[in-house]
């Protein structure tokens, strides 16, 4: 048995339409499909007693994403800081870092990063790269690679 292909990136949310707005708004993914899942599927899939999801799947920039609510037997928040083991970072190429890091920042987003970095060496020296926080705390990365 073999891997056929990648399927998709998916992220447990607090509120899956604030964060499928904020997905919208910012970067132009699109909303491919809203459902819910009966909380005997829910459970049965995610091993946890109680479960009832809400799955939000967006599409945008070869990326399927999908956005998981726990209706019912909700988690808790964890601490996403990217220096945690286990944590998710998910990585963007964009035209212009320095502009979208503006953006982000004036829009109210959790900035890791103070600024916008200048990548000193390896295959990408010269790139500006900085790091973000979804509104769940999810890791971002954009990256302008020096051409």
């Amino acid at each position: 048995m073999t891997i056929q292909r990648f399927h998709n990136v998916s992220l447990t949310v607090k509120d899956a339409d604030a964060s499928s707005k904020w997905y919208t708004e910012n970067f132009g993914f699109e909303v491919e499909s809203d459902s819910e899942r009966t909380p005997d599927f829910s459970a049965q899939v995610t091993g946890v007693p109680g479960a009832h999801l809400r799955v939000v799947h967006m599409g945008g920039h070869g990326l399927h994403l999908e956005l998981m609510e726990y209706k019912g037997a909700a988690g808790e928040a964890i601490n996403t800081d990217p220096n945690n083991a286990g944590c998710l970072q998910i990585g963007f190429v964009v035209d212009d870092a320095e502009a979208l890091y503006e953006k982000l920042k004036a829009d109210g987003t959790t900035m890791c990063s103070p600024e916008p970095a200048t990548v000193p060496s390896g295959p990408i020296q010269g790139s500006k790269i900085f790091f973000c926080k979804d509104p769940d705390g999810v890791v971002l990365k954009f990256l302008s690679i020096k051409k």
